[in-house]
């Protein structure tokens, strides 16, 4: 997978806020198995604590 562009359409914060949590829609310009398309992916990722900020810990994609 290569990816070329990727535009934030929607992007909202988790509702539990002792998990930090965001979940965005995009507009991904990718090529996938050799097809390049613009995808409609939802990204929800989970953050963590490191040194003086904050990382992604984990995301799940889906499309919608």
């Amino acid at each position: 997978m290569r990816y070329h562009r990727m535009e934030t359409v929607e992007a909202t914060p988790g509702p539990d806020v002792s998990v930090p949590e965001l979940t965005a829609r995009t507009l991904t310009d990718a090529t996938i198995w050799g097809s390049r398309a613009t995808w409609r992916l939802t990204l929800r990722s989970w953050f963590e604590p490191r040194g003086d900020g904050w990382i992604i810990a984990g995301t799940v994609a889906s499309t919608w």
